[in-house]
């Protein structure tokens, strides 16, 4: 796609995609190699249609990055992969950018899924921003899943943006490794993140319109990689809205901020299980006003107008271990954050909602630490 000489001009949108699809139906796309794409996005896949396979091919630089030292910094938005059909599959694909330091100061999507019965699985995705997006944009989405898939040296591993429900979504089995930011503005660096849930504010800009029931997250290794662990916050899951879904099995490594962080929402969160999971390595962070731990539970939209707030989460059988810094080589000046075994900030009549069984600590000094918040 020659991108050095196809740069994006300030407030222009050039060079659209390598291939564009508006409406149809079986469409097989495989063995292809889609390389330095100065445009939106490398393949659009757009309107009414089903059963788009995207399969064994390989995509490089994009976005921000389009294979040269040059950054292309008009950019509005980038995905290697946007597909807007029901039954899309992305299977067994290489997305990369060959120089995370460029593209990840910019955009740099890998995939993004807004159709239902779809499914990304077996890609390697390196250096992307988020590595995944679940978009429920226009219409309800139902029956999507994410299996399998190396996502590495990422910002951001499965990204949901929530306007219309989402039904029977499985995230499963999947490797998600988190980068230090290139950005200018902070982040906090996730795994898989539902954004905006204590927002005050409902709207679709925002992408917290509606709940996600049956959402099954398991057997996934989230870690953060990071050069200094007390500039960047890391988070192995940030959700909201969840009803009737599970959360097991996953490994969770290397965090600052907070294993699994649950938010409060216009929705709440009902009937909740999070079990069998191991949270290990964690880290404090160097924000004098955040409170981290291997659990971060917080509700300030009910605090404000009665909803039906957080019921029924069951924390149960999960392993916490934590390595201690050795003293010497601590330096206190850097450290200011505090880290509990969880806090938990809810209006009082919540507490008996969140439900501690079975669960191991390997440092009993850790504590559960219940806040009552107006």
């Amino acid at each position: 796609m020659n991108g050095i000489n196809n740069l994006v001009p300030e407030n222009i949108l050039k060079n659209h995609c390598a291939i564009f699809l508006d409406h149809g139906n079986n469409v097989l796309i495989k063995d292809l190699t889609i390389k330095n794409c100065a445009g939106r996005n490398m393949i659009i896949i757009k309107g009414v249609g089903r059963k788009a396979i995207i399969e064994q091919n390989i995509f490089l630089n994009g976005g921000n990055y389009v294979g040269s030292s040059i950054a292309n910094k008009f950019q509005t938005d980038f995905s290697f992969i946007y597909t807007e059909w029901d039954s899309s599959s992305v299977i067994n694909n290489h997305i990369e950018q060959q120089n995370i330091d460029i593209a990840l100061s910019g955009y740099s999507g890998g995939i993004e899924l807004h159709g239902s019965y779809s499914q990304a699985q077996y890609n390697t995705i390196i250096g992307c921003h988020p590595a995944i997006y679940l978009t429920s944009s226009w219409h309800p989405m139902e029956k999507t899943s994410v299996e399998n898939n190396q996502m590495l040296q990422c910002l951001k591993g499965v990204l949901f943006w929530i306007n219309y429900p989402m039904n029977n979504i499985t995230i499963r089995n999947n490797i998600i490794q988190l980068t230090h930011t290139r950005l200018l503005k902070p982040a906090v660096l996730t795994g898989i993140e539902v954004p905006n849930g204590n927002a005050g504010v409902y709207s679709s800009k925002m992408a917290n319109n509606a709940a996600l029931t049956n959402i099954l997250i398991a057997a996934n290794t989230i870690t953060a990689l990071l050069k200094d662990s007390t500039k960047d916050k890391t988070a192995g899951m940030v959700l909201h809205s969840f009803q009737k879904s599970t959360i097991t099995g996953n490994a969770i490594s290397g965090m600052n901020f907070g294993g699994v962080v649950l938010f409060g929402s216009k929705w709440g969160i009902d009937s909740l299980i999070i079990s069998k999971n191991k949270f290990s390595d964690f880290k404090i962070n160097n924000d004098a006003k955040a409170v981290a731990g291997y659990f971060v539970i917080t509700d300030t939209y009910s605090s404000l107008e009665q909803n039906n707030g957080l019921k029924k989460i069951y924390i149960t059988q999960n392993k916490f271990s934590r390595k201690k810094a050795p003293q010497k080589n601590l330096n206190t000046s850097l450290v200011t954050g505090k880290f509990l075994g969880a806090f938990i900030a809810l209006p009082g009549y919540m507490h008996k909602q969140i439900h501690f069984e079975r669960n191991f600590f390997s440092d009993k000094k850790e504590e559960i630490y219940f806040l009552k918040t107006n």
